[in-house]
């Protein structure tokens, strides 16, 4: 996993706002991040972090509207194939790259997606 945060505090550091949206409470959603050796992204490189049990679409409308974003910029990355699909059924503007079906497959996975693409970032 320090692959795809290497990969992802790389595309911070290339201008692109990460945020946390996590179906979990947020002291265990926030603890690796604080706690756990080795990790490569901290609590800080996220301008928002919504852990919670409520509905993901509205979580991310919020996160839109905190980071001052229209849903259009979303990318959303989530390991839950009903999420995904449930996102893009609400918030078609969203963009939400299909993950494979294992672990090992998310850090190669994100490299290929056009919606992550530097052209595509960088305008």
């Amino acid at each position: 996993m320090r692959y795809l945060q290497r990969y992802i505090r790389d595309l911070k550091d290339r201008g692109i706002v990460l945020a946390v949206c996590s179906k979990n409470n947020l002291e265990d959603a926030q603890a690796p991040f604080r706690e756990k050796q080795g990790m490569v992204l901290g609590l800080d490189d996220f301008a928002a972090f919504k852990a919670n049990w409520d509905d993901k679409v509205e979580n991310l409308r919020a996160i839109a509207g905190q980071i001052g974003v229209g849903l259009d910029s979303l990318v959303v990355i989530d390991d839950n194939p009903f999420e995904r699909a449930w996102i893009r059924s609400q918030l078609p503007q969203v963009a939400v790259p299909e993950l494979g079906g294992s672990v090992f497959t998310y850090v190669r996975d994100p490299r290929s997606w056009p919606v992550l693409s530097v052209s595509r970032l960088v305008a």
